[in-house]
């Protein structure tokens, strides 16, 4: 039942300071990398970060055993050099990859892209387990971005390009979730429940919601997105229990 209520959650938005940007059809994107390197695995790991509500630049990851590779000035060239990046210690989970320099569209300005791996000793040993979940945190034009996952479980990268999933850097804002529905809404007390909501933007492929944190002031203070609950009658064949709440707590 709570996972059925905590659907129903995403029907109010911010009302008034989002105004929606027209987005692109993610659908539509070929992924398709133009040059890739020898992997040493058998089963690379593909995701595409798109940026931008027009989504016209874009960056390849792909994990291969314990290298990332970044195409970080998006030509779609992954052999060149520079262009990898490896976990600073093999031996803590999760295991926290070196800081990589992306370029933005200019090919000048610097950005930082932060990669972790959560499951990281199940996924080291070819167990493909729940634990196995990749976070990767960007730094893009003064705003931070996160994305791990949503309401669905980790974001899932794909075993071809063909089949990676789309995370949407500074794309269209919408509320979301960036945890698992059954941790999102849960009882806290007698009559007392919480509700975890972020904002970003809801990109494609299963766990592909992109977080925009607060930092910098990127969302104002005086901002507060309303819920819209419905809750499922105990007495069967009973009206639906609605209630609205601004949600003004950040964490």
């Amino acid at each position: 039942m709570a996972r059925q209520l905590f659907l129903v959650c995403l029907a109010s938005l911010f009302g008034g300071f989002f105004s929606p940007a027209s987005a692109a059809d993610l659908t539509k994107i070929d992924r398709i990398i133009s040059k890739e390197p020898y992997y040493q695995t058998k089963s690379p790991k593909y995701c595409l970060l798109v940026f931008g509500s027009d989504a016209k630049y874009r960056v390849w990851l792909v994990l291969d055993g314990d290298t990332l590779y970044v195409d970080r000035n998006g030509n779609g060239d992954l052999t060149e050099p520079g262009k990898s990046t490896k976990p600073e210690s093999g031996n803590t989970d999760p295991a926290s990859f070196k800081p990589i320099t992306i370029f933005g569209p200019d090919g000048k300005t610097e950005e930082k892209l932060d990669f972790a791996l959560y499951g990281w000793f199940d996924y080291r040993v070819g167990k493909n387990t729940t634990k196995v979940s990749p976070s990767i945190s960007i730094w893009w034009k003064g705003r931070w971005f996160g994305a791990w996952g949503d309401e669905t479980g980790p974001c899932t990268w794909g075993t071809r390009a063909q089949d990676a999933p789309i995370l949407q850097i500074d794309g269209p804002l919408q509320m979301g979730f960036e945890i698992p529905a059954e941790s999102a809404f849960q009882r806290k007390g007698d009559g007392q429940f919480e509700l975890s909501v972020g904002v970003g933007t809801k990109g494609l492929g299963k766990g592909a919601f992109v977080h925009l944190s607060y930092a910098n002031n990127a969302i104002p203070v005086n901002v507060h997105p309303s819920a819209l609950l419905e809750i499922p009658n105990k007495i069967p064949g009973g009206p639906p229990i609605r209630v609205q709440a601004v949600i003004k707590q950040r964490c």
